[in-house]
């Protein structure tokens, strides 16, 4: 009734939703159970728990959309203190062995206290042999897909991501 085709599928996220999205595909991945995933659309996704000094400094102020602070505060949240939690790579993908993943879009928004972590994870999903695409958004800051109705940028980057979904689940949009 709804026309999903189960061997055609994505899954997709923004900050803590891209982190979802990625740690829901390693475990399908590890429960021999990704069959039909083909793609991960991952938007300024929170793929670490640690941020460095600079981005801190530099894009994750108390005058950015999104601070360094806050997104420890987001992290204890969702992980508390304990160590050990914090080293789970379903949780905290940048701890995980990322191979055999389907095909990913990363989109980055470069004036984004997580800009790094979007860099680093397109990086180490490319050196365990992942077809990857990162694409980076000047002046974008956390969160800027939400102004899609006042920004022509923000419509050219879901554009963007459509477009290349549309690739990778090879739908025809004629049909």
């Amino acid at each position: 009734e709804l026309r999903i085709d189960g061997s055609r599928l994505a899954l997709a996220g923004d900050s803590a939703g891209a982190n979802l999205a990625l740690g829901a595909a390693l475990s399908l991945r590890d429960e021999n159970s990704s069959h039909g995933l083909c793609a991960l659309l991952l938007n300024y996704g929170g793929f670490d728990t640690e941020i460095s000094e600079h981005a801190r400094a530099t894009l994750g102020t108390s005058d950015d959309m999104l601070s360094g602070d806050e997104m420890d505060a987001f992290w204890n949240s969702y992980l508390g203190e304990d160590a050990q939690h914090r080293q789970d790579p379903l949780a905290v993908p940048m701890r995980a062995s990322l191979h055999e993943l389907p095909p990913a879009f990363l989109v980055m928004a470069e004036r984004d206290v997580l800009a790094e972590q979007s860099l680093r994870m397109s990086e180490l999903l490319r050196a365990q042999g992942n077809a990857v695409t990162l694409r980076r958004y000047p002046g974008a800051s956390h969160s800027f897909l939400e102004a899609m109705s006042v920004s022509a940028l923000v419509r050219r980057a879901i554009e963007g991501g459509a477009e290349w979904l549309r690739e990778q689940l090879e739908v025809d949009t004629h049909a």
